[in-house]
């Protein structure tokens, strides 16, 4: 049996594939995914759409985000905003909070033209400096 995609899920690679690409490239939520693959004669929980699309970013797309990290640094303009954003549930234990959510943007005039969002505890200087790239 060849090794699977995301261990502990029946989620094969182009299963993964075909929610990524609605989820990420379509915009389509993750309540219509579930419906149009119950159309299709397979259904599948929320919840499990929701582990595989987290699953596999989390194991998978870290690669191009450290790409678009290192091509946005590269910039020499970079736009930044900062978005709050509350939290309902996280791992430590506290109340609701808000944290910032920073969309950074390549100048107009840029070859390379590259977005990236940033989740961020707090509103500190220094995470916009910060390179996550490992």
């Amino acid at each position: 049996m060849p090794a699977q995609t995301l261990p502990g899920s029946i989620a094969t690679a182009s299963t993964l594939a075909f929610a990524l690409v609605h989820k990420y490239v379509d915009a389509t939520p993750l309540y219509r995914l579930a419906q149009t693959i119950e159309r299709a004669g397979a259904p599948v929980s929320r919840g499990a759409l929701g582990h595989w699309v987290i699953g596999s970013s989390e194991k998978y797309l870290f690669r191009i985000y450290d790409a678009l990290q290192l091509r946005l640094r590269s910039q020499p303009l970079i736009h930044g905003d900062e978005t709050t954003v509350q939290v309902l549930k996280e791992r430590i234990e506290r109340p609701p909070i808000h944290r910032i959510c920073g969309p950074y943007r390549s100048g107009e005039e840029s070859d390379e033209p590259t977005v990236r969002l940033d989740y961020q505890p707090g509103r500190g200087q220094m995470h916009p400096g910060r390179c996550h790239v490992v």
